[in-house]
């Protein structure tokens, strides 16, 4: 009986068009793809956010107006840095 399904199954996969599960494959790709790029879009602004508020709060710092300082400032500023290097570069690999 096993044998029967299976041989079934295999016939019903015969009848499809090599084409058709082709472009099946190429669609869920393409999906995947998008995906990853939006989710890498998404945290490159956010990195940049990061980036714009920690260059702000540096130049408080400067001024004696924080409570960061600003060797811990600098330190975030060149991990987000880092961060947005890393981002642009899986963006454009995408």
């Amino acid at each position: 009986m096993v044998d029967g399904v299976i041989r079934h199954i295999f016939k019903k996969m015969r009848s499809i068009p090599k084409s058709e599960v082709v472009n099946s494959g190429l669609m869920a790709l393409q999906q995947e793809l998008e995906s990853r790029y939006k989710t890498a879009q998404r945290e490159h602004t956010k990195a940049v956010e990061d980036i714009t508020e920690l260059k702000t709060e540096a130049i408080k710092a400067i001024r004696g107006e924080s409570k960061f300082s600003s060797e811990l400032l600098s330190e975030l500023i060149t991990q987000t840095d880092a961060k947005l290097a890393e981002l642009a570069t899986v963006r454009n690999e995408i």
